[in-house]
């Protein structure tokens, strides 16, 4: 079995590996949820660094539980005439719920789970829901980031956000009974996953979240901050 001493070791970054089936997760914190196996190994993390034509720095991980992750910074806002924002029509898959699950109680508890690693709560706002939501029907349909103007005409103030996406064998509504279930995995993921945490910054105070159901099985997590 794996040492489960000190997590600093020789790794600038790195997760446990089920040795079983190769499953992937921040903690040595067994059995492992995929196979059951209780035996793991500590890998590196291994991340390409990507620039999306939006002009948004992006981290990718590769080996995170099978998802793509990254962060999104969206410092600064545009000025929008009232009442323009911008809309995307006709997206493939399930914005509202998935195998029998809605999605905006998940969304209000992946909320209750970021709020419970801060100092002060996250409020919902409208506006930066409006936001998360464009923005992971936008990448559902266009396999690409919005532009940072586009998601400014939600909201005044300034933006950031965490996007990732579970492939279609690690979604954790394969796992899911419920609502509250499905929120508490992303929650999870959300405030476990290795790299920065805009949706932790003590400079925000407000947030909107929305998940996105892609016709393969995939699920994109989208959360919008708001400073």
């Amino acid at each position: 079995m794996a040492d489960e001493g000190s997590e600093g070791g020789d790794l600038d970054a790195f997760e446990w590996e089920c040795e079983s089936c190769g499953r992937t997760q921040p903690k040595h914190n067994p059995p492992c949820s995929r196979c059951g196996g209780m035996s793991f190994e500590k890998v590196p993390v291994e991340y390409d660094a990507a620039s999306s034509d939006s002009g948004f720095s992006r981290r990718q991980y590769l080996t995170y539980g099978g998802a793509i992750a990254g962060v999104l910074a969206l410092g600064g806002y545009a000025v929008f005439r009232e009442g323009e924002t911008p809309s995307v029509s006709n997206v493939p898959g399930n914005a509202d719920a998935a195998q029998g699950i809605e999605f905006a109680p998940a969304e209000d508890e992946i909320r209750r789970q970021i709020n419970d690693e801060r100092d002060t709560p996250l409020s919902h706002d409208d506006g930066a829901d409006d936001a998360a939501t464009y923005y992971a029907r936008y990448v559902v349909k266009n396999d690409r980031s919005p532009s940072r103007d586009d998601l400014s005409a939600f909201v005044d103030g300034d933006l950031g956000g965490t996007q990732f996406t579970y492939s279609a064998d690690d979604s954790p509504l394969e796992r899911a009974g419920s609502a509250t279930d499905l929120g508490r995995a992303v929650g999870y993921d959300l405030v476990t996953l290795p790299g920065d945490h805009a949706f932790l910054s003590p400079s925000v105070s407000r947030c909107g979240i929305d998940l996105h159901e892609y016709p393969d099985g995939r699920l994109l997590v989208a959360v919008i901050v708001v400073g």
